[in-house]
């Protein structure tokens, strides 16, 4: 699973994140596999998580997509076709 590692930080590793996320500047776009309603149940530390937040999308648009992630699609497309070439 994406992001499997945010569940292992301690508290000073989430302290360091934030201070990261304040002095960086983000591109127009961020994207996440994992939809932003369900960040704070997948990851700790939810004061320090929504500080984080905040920073990140106080000034994004946000799309939630439906549907299997396209990489995955695409993967079974391509492993469709090579199936199809060896038959």
């Amino acid at each position: 699973m994406p992001y499997s590692f945010l569940r292992t930080l301690s508290d000073a590793q989430w302290q360091d994140l934030l201070e990261i996320t304040e002095q960086a500047e983000f591109p127009r776009s961020t994207t996440s596999q994992l939809p932003i309603a369900q960040w704070q149940d997948f990851m700790g530390e939810p004061t320090i998580l929504d500080a984080i937040l905040d920073l990140i999308v106080h000034h994004a648009y946000t799309f939630n997509q439906k549907g299997e992630p396209i990489r995955k699609v695409h993967s079974q497309m391509k492993a469709s076709a090579k199936e199809t070439r060896m038959k």
